[in-house]
């Protein structure tokens, strides 16, 4: 692996990773295959290439909190340990080549009564009742026949903030560098034990009134996904082509990639992927066929890396539990500046016909922003900020391996990238704020 060390650690833009590495199969190796960081950096992260890692999970408190002797989830369990938490819930649905989603929140006691529900529909299903026996249900599908999945929970951000344990998991370290969540963890949002005397949040007045997402002092980038069998993700790519990681604690899961260099065929102009590989309108993908799609059951313990631009969709073939992370490192950093300022130019596009009416107003910075922040709770102010915040703690280090020294080139590199841009140069509370020219 000498030379892949070499390459990877070259401070030239052009050997920067990318995303054009095409795979034909998705390799499954044991936990104690991995041996440290630099291992996983030249094997997976380098190439960009996804990997199954068995057994990771196995020892995690999670298994045995949160799963039943039978090996199912502990729904009772999770209702008695969390049942005042608020979660989220989705009901996706999909029909000749679209979908739809309905989204609410909810508390997890009141999910797990529609878990149970859930499962008696099924029983029923086996064992139909007689005429007398149907009661009519007071909404449609709370009679448990819709598909809700508990999506994108914060687990451990709403435990936090009621100053509870969350050790039920070990993240983990052999991935290497979790950049956003020490980003998240170092803007925090003011609780009971963290006045806004001491609080340092990302101050931005672009975002909506409510702040949310990336730096906002009051999400995270760690969740529990939590659904009975047939709940699904359809295909879609990680937010601004960040990493992702996802640990099966209870159940089996069916995993779809599309790769990156498949994209020119699995994209239409408009930068829109088919929302469900089962269902592809073959009129809007004319050449769908030619890519290349893999597939892979992820089984109960079983940690899945997902790179960077890598299109997945997931089903769940048993009730599971997982959990998730998304996550950058110096190694996609690049990838997710470039996919970040292609969505700014691309909104600078579309807003184009009213750009100078905008400046006249003094609103240009501020409606592009809003823009970006709601397609992906990011936007240029809150990134540079976070790269600003990287580039101060690699400054810090006292590392002098050969990949710390990568980090910190990487880093210098984007934040190189960001600082030319000309709507960065102009941005108002850039974490830069000497290249602000007007």
């Amino acid at each position: 692996m000498a030379s892949n060390t070499q390459h990877a650690l070259s401070p030239a833009k052009q050997e920067l990773p990318t995303a054009d590495t095409r795979c034909v199969a998705i390799d499954r190796i044991p936990k104690l295959a991995l041996t440290d960081q630099q291992q996983f950096f030249e094997e997976f992260l380098w190439p960009n290439k996804p990997v199954l890692i068995t057994n990771y999970a196995d020892d995690w408190p999670a298994l045995t909190a949160w799963s039943t002797a039978e090996g199912s989830p502990d729904i009772s369990a999770m209702a008695a340990e969390f049942g005042d938490f608020e979660v989220p819930v989705t009901c996706l649905s999909s029909e000749n080549g679209s979908t739809s989603c309905e989204c609410r929140s909810m508390l997890m006691s009141d999910y797990v009564q529609y878990w149970k529900k859930r499962k008696n529909t099924e029983l029923r299903d086996l064992n139909p009742p007689s005429q007398e026996d149907l009661v009519e249900p007071t909404e449609p599908g709370e009679d448990g026949t819709k598909l809700w999945y508990l999506k994108d929970w914060h687990l451990v951000k709403q435990l936090k903030t009621r100053s509870k344990d969350y050790s039920f998991y070990t993240p983990p370290q052999v991935l290497g560098d979790d950049w956003l969540n020490l980003f998240c963890d170092a803007h925090v949002a003011p609780t009971q034990n963290n006045t806004s005397d001491t609080a340092n949040t990302v101050d931005d007045t672009s975002s909506p009134t409510t702040p949310t997402g990336f730096g906002s002092g009051v999400d995270d980038y760690r969740f529990v996904y939590m659904g009975p069998k047939g709940t699904w993700t359809g295909l879609h790519c990680d937010v601004f082509g960040s990493y992702s990681w996802s640990a099966n604690v209870v159940g089996r899961k069916k995993w779809w990639f599309l790769q990156p260099k498949d994209e020119p065929w699995f994209l239409d102009r408009f930068g829109n992927c088919p929302p469900d590989l089962t269902n592809v309108d073959e009129a809007a993908f004319p050449d769908f066929h030619k890519c290349t799609v893999l597939e892979v059951i992820q089984e109960p313990g079983e940690l899945f890396f997902v790179p960077s631009k890598w299109y997945h969709q997931v089903v769940n073939l048993e009730d599971t539990i997982s959990i998730n992370h998304n996550w950058c490192s110096a190694c996609n950093l690049d990838m997710m500046a470039d996919t970040l300022l292609k969505e700014l130019h691309s909104v600078e596009e579309m807003l184009s016909d009213c750009r100078k009416q905008l400046e006249d107003n003094g609103e240009w910075h501020q409606e592009v922003e809003k823009i970006l922040h709601c397609s992906g709770a990011w936007n240029l102010k809150v990134f540079c900020t976070f790269v600003a915040f990287m580039e101060q703690q690699l400054c810090t280090t006292t590392q002098q391996s050969e990949l710390s020294a990568f980090k910190v080139r990487a880093v210098s590199h984007v934040s190189a990238v960001l600082k030319a841009d000309p709507f960065v140069k102009s941005l108002p509370g850039s974490p830069w704020p000497s290249l602000v020219v007007g």
